[in-house]
């Protein structure tokens, strides 16, 4: 067992060892980061087909979660006339006799939470409008879940089994230097402490999934791409369809 206690790493002189501790802790972090991302196989599956008239605050939960439902219920009801937002950076009902029967159940809770104006800031706080409209983001859940267009609970799982090999990596690798380093008398070790909790941090960051799947990704962009198509339909198509006099005479 003396190999254990001499042989290059074990002798490698501090700030060099820290060195190379420093590249191990990349290269598992790197080793980490591609296992972690090809663990997204939905890479492989086609996007769904975009919708004729998609759910605005579906998509908003895809790309952003709660609160960004939340920001989106109220532009649609900005955008409606039902509410309005203050120079003091309040939200308000617009109180002048408007049509609600319109509204779907999401805009409508929302719409039922402003009878008393609230500043922006509090709408997000625990209790407030976005966590009421969480029932309704919980079926936004489900929905994209069954279409692999978010992160799944298992691929979060196997992500973490691969954070604990990395960190166990570091923290054995720092373990047994320490352990050398002690048994030698030597006790000058807090980088090297340092350095390992760096370290674990650095591979739980490289390991982090993204919320949206890549095959949620895509669909995000081909959604994107579509509507972007649209809007500059309906911006040409008036210019389209109404020739100036000079082009008229032309094709006349």
């Amino acid at each position: 067992m003396d190999w254990l206690m001499n042989n290059p790493l074990a002798d490698m002189y501090g700030p060099l060892f820290l060195f190379v501790y420093a590249g191990a802790i990349a290269a598992t972090a790197i080793a980490c980061r591609v296992a972690t991302r090809r663990l997204d196989w939905t890479a492989k599956m086609p996007p769904p087909p975009v919708p004729s008239n998609p759910d605005p605050h579906e998509v908003a939960y895809l790309r952003g979660g709660e609160n960004e439902v939340t920001r989106s219920v109220i532009f649609a009801l900005v955008q409606r006339g039902l509410l309005r937002t203050t120079e003091t950076g309040l939200v308000e009902r617009v109180w002048e006799k408007k049509e609600t029967g319109h509204l779907s159940p999401i805009e409508r809770r929302a719409y039922d939470y402003f009878l008393v104006p609230y500043k922006t800031s509090d709408i997000y706080k625990s209790g407030a409008l976005a966590s009421q409209l969480k029932p309704f983001c919980d079926v936004y859940e489900q929905r994209l879940r069954r279409e692999r267009l978010l992160t799944t609970d298992d691929v979060r799982q196997t992500a973490r089994l691969v954070v604990l090999a990395g960190a166990s990596v570091v923290l054995g690798l720092g373990a047994y230097k320490l352990i050398v380093a002690v048994a030698e008398g030597r006790y000058n070790v807090i980088f090297l402490l340092g350095f390992g909790l760096v370290g674990v941090f650095v591979i739980a960051a490289a390991c982090r999934l993204p919320r949206v799947s890549r095959r949620g990704r895509a669909y995000l962009e081909r959604l994107q791409l579509a509507f972007q198509r649209l809007k500059w339909q309906a911006q040409a198509a008036p210019a389209l369809a109404a020739p100036n006099k000079g082009e008229a005479a032309t094709l006349h």
